[in-house]
């Protein structure tokens, strides 16, 4: 049973009141981008925050009797794109947080604790008038388990990433400054490997028409050797090739590709 103020349980009481109810939303976003927002004609000040006066919409919760985890459906006003941008960037907004509470534009000083929720996104869809969000509790039998795939001669890690710290590579600006550079360098081969990074080491992985002097082509995650072969394929042969197989994300351990039943 929730209890609320004193002064809150008097206005609800009222058969008639000038000072209206509003909803109040924390939208927190899996990049830590925050919105607060106002069901409301103008803008309000609450706990110090100014909360953005925006239409919004929060439909009741639904509820089956097939097991379903229940869903509140919540739509706020997408005329202006104001967060459409900030959804694109962070995979619609999923796994992120929405706080709904409801406070009275008369005693926005009084303590709302018990008339405050908690959600996750669980989905997102946009069209011209509306971002609607599906909100609810994430359904355990939706992540993925086992973790990861257990594959035996297949590592899990992007080349480079923290995960592989592949360590046998140094930095090199001498090329161009403007772009980041790599010489790799293994201890069976002295010789240093030539690459060229494409624009920021962001877009994707190309070979280029001719091979620069020096320098690198690392994309983030993929490295063109100067024949135009990947360096790491992200196979067991091509981690002991780097000598770096106490890193490597596969399971040689399972063996071959045959059926076993344990």
């Amino acid at each position: 049973m929730k209890t609320l103020p004193a002064n809150l349980i008097l206005e609800k009481n009222k058969i008639a009141s000038p000072n209206p109810w509003l909803v109040l939303l924390d939208i927190t976003l899996t990049d830590n981008t925050k919105f607060y927002l106002v069901n409301n004609t103008e803008d309000i000040t609450f706990n110090s925050q100014v909360y953005t006066a925006v239409p919004f919409q929060v439909e009741p919760t639904k509820q089956s009797g097939t097991g379903e985890i229940p869903t509140v459906t919540l739509r706020v006003s997408n005329v202006t794109r104001l967060m459409q941008g900030y959804l694109e960037a962070t995979s619609g907004g999923v796994d992120s947080t929405v706080l709904v509470r409801v406070v009275n534009a008369a005693l926005l000083t009084e303590n709302y604790s018990e008339l405050e929720m908690t959600f996750n996104i669980l989905s997102t869809d946009t069209d011209a008038y509306w971002v609607t969000f599906t909100l609810g509790m994430p359904n355990p039998l939706r992540k993925r388990f086992p973790l990861y795939r257990y594959i035996a001669e297949h590592c899990n890690w992007q080349f480079l990433a923290r995960e592989c710290n592949y360590a046998g590579w140094k930095a090199n600006t001498a090329y161009n400054s403007t772009t980041p550079h790599y010489v790799i360098e293994t201890a069976t081969d002295s010789n240093k490997h030539r690459y060229k990074c494409t624009t920021s080491g962001t877009s994707g992985a190309t070979e280029p028409a001719t091979w620069p002097t020096s320098g690198t082509v690392v994309d983030g995650t993929v490295v063109w050797t100067e024949d135009g072969t990947q360096l790491c394929k992200r196979t067991l042969d091509d981690c002991r090739g780097l000598q770096n197989t106490e890193r490597f994300g596969g399971f040689p351990g399972m063996g071959g590709g045959n059926v076993r039943f344990a």
